[in-house]
């Protein structure tokens, strides 16, 4: 295997890095919130791919030689945040303390940089690797170059060039001569896209035979690609990177050696980065007993910051003595003791060992999907009778709002927006909105699931093996990555068809264990409300309670309408909807809505006195907690400005109750897997998502696991109401969910 050179885009970590990481700065006030994520890359880099040479690129100046040729070039980008400006100095000293190469050439941009050293490597018999999440430097891949694109941890070689661009990568520049590139403000020829551009060099093989042929090109189109002929190829020459720059090098410049740990330490001392000055201090001369103890403590220091406060407003506190004693006095040692120290573990467990994916299955819903979104771009198309591409929010607003004359529900600074609010309004009225809004969901379950599963799926286990994270949600709940599994669609037919691809293995069956209504049991239990508590202490659909109570009729009378109106009142009262949130999600007057909720708290009575209570207290102390002492901070509940003081006031009411769900859950977690490791050491306890846990489990042991997930599920707290989980066997996870 060649040896491999990987050239670092540094603004496009830093950028990154500034938008991923939350409000960071040192106790003298300095920023540092992309200085620590463009740390972490690095370092996660280094550690991941141990690269034999390696160069961190850099631009110099706004402007280069493309300003002299368009001076528009690049004249849309905005002014870099302010509280980015003070970090740009640190980057270098970052680098260089690493002991890593920092390139960059006066004049020209990074890209070209990159593109001469990767070129000329390339003559040289190396592999390049461009780390990197711009999708110009696309035109630069070919055999011995490849890009990673690190924050979604995705290798970029031809094909994936071609399923970007429709073309091989060295025809990358003629598409954006023709699409032009708003990003960088090239403007291309007016009136063609990108889905035209790829179209004309796809036929006619470059932009330089598009031109040739322009005559013979009916039409609008024609007479456009004779006009601005000499614009295009100027945008060509714009977007094409460079790769012969005058550059001076030695090989030996390239080659990782050890940090400069001196200058590191005076660097996050003055940046007051604890955990990397850890990382460079005695680390590496411990042994591995200690290393897991460090790694041990260091996981209990990423739990016990988030517990004090999941919202990472405050800046961590790296002393494992100091944290205790914040815990106690926050009340939070029970919680942290008894429920996340003990789950971190089984987490783990859970990551290792995966979940078994039929890929063969994905493969061909994802070449239904691949269908169905071809239906819909046709459909779309006749019906706005004209062509563009539909991943084009330019194209779409143009079309619907200036094309097609629909209202225009809202502007932005550059237009129209066509998001997925404004569609969802149009789709009440219009055709066009509503296929838009099946295209756009289809086609990220079709990226999100059906295409990047198989990849996730790990050699060696064949299954695939997501990370579950602890200390993210700020509400308590557990979320995951690679891949996300809270953001599969849990009632539709799409998200049906994503759930039948994870199978158990031959002699197993899946097994899923879902709570039933818990916020609502937990809203009644907190409440002590006496017609919600009777509604589940005898077993009585809670949804058609509210209903009678909300339309003054028996519960006999309810109808299946009616009751759909109860459920959607219950959740509106535990995410604390205002009025005109449930009118908007009802399709119903203002006045309506105000009558629905007032029934609600009529037939609830202590419900509503509660929520008072509780944001009272809120209002007094900036925090809520849940039934377990999880405690959320919300500073801005007294705000001045009303909208975010009623954001704040929604989402503190409903972190009461999602925070207790999550509480539960993860108890039942705990005691589960002891249980598993006792009495089932065959079964394997796979997936966490919302109020649901998946179990694979051999078929001979499936009864007796039933009735001991559902004893632990049911019995994890003793509250004014039961707790009700519903359990179900498959296959697959659809058929046991």
């Amino acid at each position: 295997m060649p040896q491999r050179l990987y050239l670092v885009d540094a603004s496009g970590y830093i950028f990154r890095a500034y938008y991923a990481i939350r409000p960071l700065s040192t106790s003298k006030g300095l920023p540092t919130n992309a200085l620590f994520g463009f740390t972490s890359m690095l370092l996660k880099l280094l550690r991941e791919e141990k690269p034999d040479l390696i160069g961190i690129v850099f631009d110099v100046a706004r402007k280069t030689f493309r300003n002299e040729k368009f001076p528009a070039y690049k004249a849309n980008r905005a002014e870099p945040p302010p509280d980015l400006v003070p970090q740009f100095p640190y980057f270098r000293k970052i680098v260089k303390g690493l002991n890593l190469p920092v390139l960059e050439l006066p004049n020209y941009e990074a890209d070209d940089v990159i593109g001469t050293i990767a070129k000329k490597f390339e003559k040289k018999g190396w592999e390049t690797v461009i780390v990197t999440g711009d999708k110009d430097m696309m035109q630069l891949v070919d055999d011995r170059v490849v890009i990673l694109d690190s924050m979604k941890e995705k290798w970029i070689r031809e094909p994936e060039v071609k399923e970007k661009f429709g073309v091989v990568p060295k025809l990358v520049p003629d598409v954006l001569g023709l699409a032009g590139d708003s990003s960088d403000n090239i403007p291309g020829v007016p009136g063609i896209g990108d889905k035209t551009a790829i179209k004309l060099i796809q036929e006619h093989g470059s932009l330089e035979t598009v031109l040739k042929n322009a005559a013979t090109i009916k039409g609008k189109l024609g007479e456009k690609l004779q006009e601005f002929a000499d614009q295009a190829r100027l945008c060509k020459e714009l977007a094409t990177i460079v790769v012969d720059a005058p550059l001076e090098y030695d090989l030996k410049d390239f080659k990782v050696t050890e940090p400069d740990r001196g200058a590191l330490k005076e660097l996050f001392e003055e940046l007051e980065f604890k955990a990397f000055l850890k990382e460079f201090g005695v680390e590496a001369k411990r042994s591995e007993d200690s290393g897991k103890a460090d790694r041990k403590q260091e996981k209990e220091i990423i739990i016990g910051n988030y517990l004090l406060d999941p919202d990472k407003r405050s800046l961590p506190i790296e002393d494992p003595e100091e944290l205790r004693k914040r815990l106690e006095e926050e009340g939070l040692t029970k919680l942290f003791l008894d429920i996340e120290l003990p789950l971190a573990p089984v987490l783990g467990k859970m990551e290792k060992n995966g979940v078994k994916i039929d890929v063969e299955r994905l493969k061909k819903s994802s070449e239904e999907y691949a269908r169905r979104l071809k239906e819909i771009e046709k459909a779309v198309h006749q019906k706005a009778g004209v062509e563009f591409n539909l991943n084009s929010p330019k194209q779409l607003a143009g079309v619907l709002f200036d094309k097609m004359g629909l209202p225009v529900i809202r502007r932005t600074k550059t237009g129209y927006s066509t998001d997925v609010e404004v569609l969802t309004e149009l789709a009440q009225t219009y055709e066009v909105p509503k296929l838009l809004l099946e295209y756009r969901s289809l086609s990220k379950l079709k990226s999100t699931y059906l295409d990047a599963l198989p990849e996730l799926v790990h050699p060696e286990t064949g299954r695939v093996h997501t990370s579950f994270n602890q200390t993210v949600a700020a509400t308590g709940r557990l979320s995951s990555s690679d891949p996300n599994l809270q953001n599969i669609p849990i009632r539709t037919e799409e998200g049906k068809k994503i759930r039948e691809a994870f199978i158990a293995e031959k002699g197993n069956l899946l097994l899923s264990a879902d709570y039933s209504q818990i916020e609502l049991r937990v809203l009644a239990h907190i409440s002590g409300d006496k017609s919600l508590v009777e509604a589940f202490a005898h077993d009585r659909d809670v949804h058609r309670a509210t209903a009678a109570g909300i339309f003054k009729v028996s519960e006999a009378r309810v109808t299946g309408e009616m009751r759909a109106v109860g459920k959607t009142v219950n959740f509106a009262v535990l995410y604390g909807q205002s009025p005109y949130g449930l009118s908007q999600q009802l399709e119903i007057s203002m006045e309506e809505a105000e009558n629905y909720i007032r029934n609600y708290y009529s037939r609830f009575e202590k419900v509503a006195s509660y929520k008072e209570e509780a944001l009272s207290e809120a209002r007094k102390s900036k925090t809520v907690r849940t039934l377990f002492g999880r405690l959320r901070r919300f500073p801005e509940i007294d705000s001045p400005n009303g909208n975010v003081r009623a954001m704040a006031e929604r989402t503190a009411f409903n972190t009461i109750f999602q925070g207790t769900a999550a509480d539960l859950i993860k108890k039942a977690m705990i005691e589960i897997q002891r249980r598993i490791e006792k009495e089932f050491p065959e079964a394997m306890m796979l997936i966490q998502v919302h109020d649901e846990l998946v179990f694979e489990v051999p078929k001979k042991e499936i009864e007796p696991f039933s009735k001991m997930v559902k004893e632990e599920m049911e019995g994890v707290a003793d509250l004014r109401v039961p707790l009700k989980v519903d359990v179900g066997v498959g296959l697959n996870w659809a058929e046991a969910h």
